[in-house]
C-alpha cells in the first residue's frame, strides 16, 4: 500500500473506551487501516449491530458527531504535563488529543505526534457487545508535517470536569 511497510492486528472491544494499539506515531505519518467484524451499540438488540462503518445514525452524544455511531475511529493522545490542584490535590493532566473517522477501510495522514488509541464512535459503551479486527499498515517514510490546530483537554484521572481549549501549533516544514 505504502511501498515499505510494517503491519500489526489490534482487536477494538466495542464496551471499552479506547483500546491502546501500542504503538507511537508522529505527526504526518501516513496509516493504513482496513476493519472487519461486528459490534452490537445495544446487547441483546438485534437493531443495533453494526459493521466497522457504523449504525446509520449520527447524534451528539458521541465523539465524531458528523460520523455514524459505532463506527471506528481513531485517537491520537500526547500527554503535555501534570498538575497538582492545590485547593483538592486533584491531579490534572495537560494532553492534546484529536479525533479522525476510520470505518472499515481508510488511510489516514496523522493529525499529530502521539499515542494511537482506536475505539467505537459513542460515549456510553458499557452495554455494548462484540469487537472489531483492524489491520494497521504503517507506512515507513518520514512523514510531512503541516500546521494544525488541536484541543488541549484538561482532565483529571478520577473522572472531575473536562475543560476544553484550542491550541494552535504554528509549524509547517517537511522533512
Amino acid at each position: 500500500m505504502f511501498g515499505r511497510e510494517r503491519s500489526i492486528q489490534v482487536y477494538v472491544l466495542s464496551n471499552v473506551d479506547w483500546t491502546d494499539t501500542g504503538l507511537d506515531i508522529e505527526d504526518g505519518q501516513e496509516i493504513y487501516f482496513r476493519a472487519s467484524g461486528g459490534i452490537s451499540l445495544q446487547r441483546g438488540n438485534p437493531m443495533a449491530y453494526c459493521d466497522p462503518d457504523g449504525y446509520p445514525l449520527q447524534t451528539f452524544q458521541q465523539p465524531i458527531q458528523d460520523k455514524n455511531i459505532g463506527a471506528l475511529i481513531g485517537k491520537v493522545y500526547l500527554l503535555i504535563s501534570v498538575e497538582v490542584d492545590e485547593e483538592t490535590g486533584e491531579e490534572i493532566r495537560n494532553e492534546l488529543i484529536e479525533l479522525f473517522y476510520i470505518g472499515s477501510e481508510n488511510g489516514v495522514t496523522m493529525p499529530m505526534k502521539g499515542h494511537l488509541f482506536l475505539g467505537v464512535n459513542e460515549n456510553v459503551v458499557a452495554d455494548n457487545a462484540g469487537e472489531f479486527k483492524v489491520t494497521i499498515y504503517l507506512s515507513e517514510t518520514k512523514p510531512f508535517r503541516a500546521a494544525r490546530q488541536h484541543k488541549l483537554a484538561r482532565q483529571s484521572p478520577s473522572g472531575g470536569k473536562t475543560t476544553l481549549r484550542w491550541q494552535d501549533r504554528r509549524r509547517c516544514h517537511c522533512e
